[in-house]
């Protein structure tokens, strides 16, 4: 049995999309069901992309030839230890004359206004953000830094993927992008929605295919009625995990609990115990759990904390699938395979 605490970081679908063949989508506007259903507006550019790596190209591409090339404002900014996706992309485009800027994070995970303000310039175009951390599940103050970056004509580009169906949220952004595998939806499904001064550049973009549109559409909708259990019984389901690890593993260390965070992740430390060490020996009993490739030490490390505890950390992201059974049995795995680890994993650990 399989105890799957990384829903948060590889997509699975749960809706009845793959394989599409003989699935008949049904009718519908499904552009304007979706702008609507995440808070843009009718007039948005919408553009169905592969995915969330496509989407978020097409967004810095789009301003790249929109706003960089047409304005000469040069900076594309984001905050420290965000989604490759986004990271990545703005590497590639420092090829083109732009400034790619790296914003710190304060001991929560957050980004904050006093920052974003302090290092907007003339020259900057764009601030380019997760609306949540996928590893963290660290939520930033997307409406705060509209605010900010709107006055001083910045587009703000928001990537949602992890808050649809978890945050109530309307509106705040000049760009919005989400990857539609997260959702439930089919994998190559994704979007970028952008108000009037960028539109969408057809790099990235998905063969137009309504059975992919409603699909989509309707992997949005079942996120968004989802909402409910996601901060009730999901975040119950979270807590239990945080406390009933701690229980049995007192040593470990729980991480951004008083900030705001979506309802399902947890962050976890097991101090002795390298990270990757731990999961893949959890992956061997079932517990599937990640460290994100080495990025979530980073984050945590950025934060301020202890080097040596940030590479024992581990992401634990649960669904609406997750069942309190799942929780207390996998709860139980984790601390057999921590005290089995402990002994071997003593100094190994490097900062």
């Amino acid at each position: 049995m399989n105890f799957f605490f990384a829903h948060h970081t590889i997509p699975r679908p749960v809706l009845p999309f793959e394989p599409l063949n003989g699935w008949l989508p049904r009718e519908g506007n499904f552009e304007s069901e979706i702008k609507e259903m995440v808070g843009g507006r009718k007039e948005d550019h919408f553009l169905l992309t592969e995915d969330r790596g496509s989407a978020n190209f097409a967004a810095l591409f789009s301003t790249y030839v929109d706003v960089v090339r047409e304005t000469g404002r040069t900076h594309l900014l984001m905050p420290f230890g965000e989604h490759p996706s986004i990271s990545e992309g703005i590497r590639r485009l420092e090829k083109f004359d732009v400034e790619g800027k790296v914003l710190p994070l304060n001991s929560q995970g957050q980004l904050t206004k006093k920052v974003v303000d302090e290092h907007l310039r003339a020259r900057s175009a764009m601030l380019s953000i997760s609306w949540a951390h996928d590893l963290t599940g660290v939520v930033q103050p997307i409406h705060e830094l509209y605010d900010i970056t709107k006055a001083k004509e910045v587009s703000l580009h928001v990537d949602v993927t992890h808050a649809i169906g978890k945050l109530f949220f309307q509106g705040g952004f000049d760009l919005l992008t989400f990857d539609g595998a997260f959702l439930g939806a089919p994998h190559g499904t994704g979007a970028l929605i952008s108000q009037e001064k960028v539109v969408p550049n057809a790099f990235g973009q998905a063969p137009h295919s309504p059975a992919l549109l409603s699909a989509l559409t309707d992997g949005v909708a079942r996120a968004l009625d989802q909402i409910d259990q996601m901060a009730l019984e999901v975040a119950r389901l979270r807590d239990l995990l945080e406390s009933d690890l701690k229980k049995v593993v007192p040593d470990c260390q729980l991480f951004f609990r008083e900030v705001e965070r979506l309802p399902n992740v947890a962050v976890v430390a097991f101090p002795g115990i390298h990270a990757e060490l731990l999961q893949l020996a959890l992956q061997r009993t079932g517990v599937w759990t990640t460290h994100g490739d080495g990025r979530l030490a980073e984050v945590l490390k950025a934060c301020g904390f202890d080097p040596m505890v940030a590479h024992s950390a581990l992401s634990f992201s649960l669904s609406t699938l997750t069942t309190q059974e799942e929780v207390e049995k996998g709860v139980a795995l984790i601390a057999e395979t921590v005290a089995a680890l402990e002994s071997i994993s003593e100094g190994v650990l490097c900062s």
